[in-house]
């Protein structure tokens, strides 16, 4: 029989971030774009200096876990990192 696990050992984080921007065919010097302020949501799976790796699904089976939606964000990109908790406000936070 199959056991499931309700409970997450991985932090739900919210995560603002600067995206990089690309464009193709001929542009002049000043019409480059604009970077991008991305927000997203996601369990904390792993964090080091250098990076953060979100996953957006977590599925457990017999106390194992395996993720889908995963984002690895570079720390050099991320603007603002908080830990989401039942009950908080939006993560946006009050304006």
């Amino acid at each position: 029989m199959q056991t499931f696990v309700n409970s997450e050992p991985y932090p739900l984080v919210v995560v603002t971030w600067l995206d990089a921007v690309a464009a193709n065919g001929w542009k002049s010097l000043d019409d480059h774009g604009s970077l991008s302020v991305v927000t997203t949501i996601g369990w904390k799976i792993h964090d080091t200096p250098d990076m953060v790796l979100l996953a957006g699904t977590i599925a457990w089976l017999d106390g194992q876990s395996e993720m889908n939606q995963m984002m690895l964000l570079p720390r050099g990109m991320i603007v603002e990192e908080r830990e989401l908790t039942p009950g908080s406000d939006n993560p946006r936070g009050a304006h």
